[in-house]
């Protein structure tokens, strides 16, 4: 009976979510001509598709290198091998449980319980990772920022409607994390939360003693970021048989892959259309082409996906016999 109560929150959240891809999709597909993306899907150039999916596994190569990091902080790394493994694996839990943070829950659970290791250690290495992670994306963002020229930003002032009851409920969201986190620290109990936590704590307080692991992790964290963000715009390039520009387009695909990653929606589906749709258009890129390249990387996440799981099935097979 207790099993089933702490479900429903997980089926209600898996629902959700479902909903919300499928509303997404809905208004994306009345707004593109099905005979044309199925053209644009036909005569994709396999070549570009292809180097978007070995994009893909570089960028979770590079990301396992920084949970590595990590690991030997806290004295929990086994071997390399065994980091890309789970975190290939992390991957495969982070589609099927609709975001990184019940994603890392379920990779160190397996991790600890496979190798013996403290799993409370091992999700606080999680969370330091996602912390170097976020760093790297504020770089990359802070280095667009740069790049973009003050013309492109007034041109697009006027197709950009900022939504006053967005901004509040975002910065309200933020507030709550924050609130949340707060109480967490002041009045956290003993227990298994607590023990990741303080084992969190005590992790940032030794990477503060090692700048060089900071600034590795921080610059890993950015390059798997614009790696990512490239496995969109290798996919337009495969589907646009006419000059894209690239200078002017770049900056939108990281912020593409960062609102994808929201977990609102399954594996992004929809919200990834949605915006590619939404933020190409705004450079004059085609509808069926923006959803075209939208979905071909959503092929190569679910393809990455299903290596992951995979190896879940080889690793529990192996490890638990």
């Amino acid at each position: 009976m207790s099993g089933g109560v702490r479900s429903a929150p997980k089926t209600a959240r898996m629902a959700l979510c479902l909903l919300v891809s499928a509303v997404f999709l809905l208004l994306v597909f009345r707004r593109v001509d099905w005979p044309l993306l199925g053209r644009q899907l036909a005569h994709l150039r396999p070549g570009w598709w292809l180097a978007g999916l070995l994009f893909f596994g570089v960028a979770y190569l590079l990301g396992a290198c920084r949970w590595h990091l990590m690991l030997l902080l806290k004295g929990l790394a086994i071997s390399r091998t065994v980091t890309f493994r789970s975190t290939l694996i992390g991957h495969f839990f982070n589609t099927l449980l609709l975001g990184p943070a019940a994603g890392d829950v379920a990779k160190s659970a397996f991790y600890g319980r496979w190798h013996r290791q403290p799993v409370p250690e091992i999700l606080a290495a999680s969370w330091m990772d996602r912390l170097a992670a976020a760093g790297g994306s504020v770089v990359v963002a802070l280095l667009l920022l740069g790049v973009l020229a003050v013309e492109e930003i007034e041109k697009l002032r006027g197709k950009i409607h900022f939504s006053y009851p967005a901004a509040g409920l975002l910065l309200a969201g933020l507030a709550g994390i924050s609130a949340a986190a707060w109480l967490l620290l002041r009045f956290r109990r003993a227990g298994f939360l607590a023990r990741t936590v303080d084992a969190l704590v005590a992790g940032v307080a030794r990477l503060a003693q090692n700048p060089r692991v900071a600034l590795r992790s921080v610059a890993l964290g950015a390059l798997v970021q614009l790696l990512f963000s490239s496995v969109l715009a290798l996919s337009l390039q495969a589907v646009a048989h006419e000059p894209v520009p690239w200078l002017r387009l770049f900056w939108i695909f990281p912020l593409i892959s960062a609102i994808t990653a929201l977990p609102v929606s399954m594996a992004g589906l929809g919200v990834r259309e949605g915006s590619a749709l939404v933020m190409l258009g705004w450079f004059g890129i085609p509808a069926a082409q923006a959803v075209a390249a939208a979905l071909l990387t959503l092929v190569i996440n679910l393809l990455w996906a299903a290596t992951g799981g995979l190896l879940f099935w080889w690793e529990e097979r192996r490890l638990t016999v």
